[in-house]
């Protein structure tokens, strides 16, 4: 989206459709910007276009019992979008979730700084990255990866 004030808002977060939770699913929440990217040249942070954006993909991630995503986004944010609307933690204690959703980050090599603001957050993180790194991370001397859990 953008900022154009022609494109209608979001639903409220009371009209959002339920999920059914009867059954597993995945939901895919992918960003990209009209030139088919969603980082700059150097792989900075992404910059929302609207705070209406931002909104959105909270929404979505406070729906989630999980967030895949890439070592390249940890690396460009040091973390990943927390839920920090209190109407949206409050749904997620409702539903008998976690104040935020559990966050995996994908790595090929495993090449993260142990002291990136996502491993000090409050849900432990999981880890999955190439065998090599496993000695590295179960390393006492790591502590900062100590509740990064390898899956």
């Amino acid at each position: 989206m953008s900022q154009n004030s022609s494109l209608e808002p979001p639903l409220p977060l009371s009209s959002q459709p339920a999920v059914d939770r009867s059954r597993p699913h995945t939901t895919a929440v992918l960003a990209m910007s009209a030139d088919g990217k969603i980082a700059d040249a150097h792989h900075g942070a992404a910059r929302f276009p609207s705070p209406v954006d931002k909104a959105h993909l909270e929404v979505q991630v406070a729906k989630a019992d999980a967030t895949l995503f890439g070592a390249g986004t940890l690396r460009a944010y040091g973390t990943t979008l927390p839920v920090t609307n209190p109407e949206l933690i409050a749904q997620r204690r409702s539903r008998h979730q976690l104040d935020q959703p559990s966050q995996i980050v994908c790595s090929a090599t495993g090449n993260l700084d142990p002291h990136y603001r996502f491993f000090q957050q409050p849900v432990p993180p999981l880890a999955d990255h190439h065998p090599s790194r496993m000695a590295d991370l179960a390393s006492p001397s790591q502590s900062s990866f100590s509740s990064a859990k390898p899956i």
